[in-house]
């Protein structure tokens, strides 16, 4: 699975920067979560929906969910971040 999700990934035309991290069980109670974050680094809001709405990137998503898998597609913006702490 790693390695044709990465093949996926390096396929994409123009993708910019990109990292697939695997994500660490947390407590049982918490439940199964994920096992897998696509990071896709953008410029700004417009670009993160540019790309998502990619022909190639939707097509990502419909395979995964054929795999089984159920992917979720969240946007983070640096410009909207509580800092706590020092």
């Amino acid at each position: 699975m790693e390695t044709w999700l990465v093949a996926q990934l390096r396929a994409f035309d123009g993708a910019g920067r990109v990292r697939v991290i695997r994500v660490s069980a947390g407590p049982e109670s918490w439940g199964d979560g994920c096992s897998w974050v696509i990071e896709l680094c953008c410029s700004d809001r417009d670009q993160a929906g540019d790309r998502l709405r990619q022909r190639e990137w939707s097509g990502l998503l419909g395979d995964l969910r054929l795999l089984g898998m159920r992917p979720a597609v969240t946007v983070l913006a640096d410009d909207d971040v509580i800092e706590i702490g020092p």
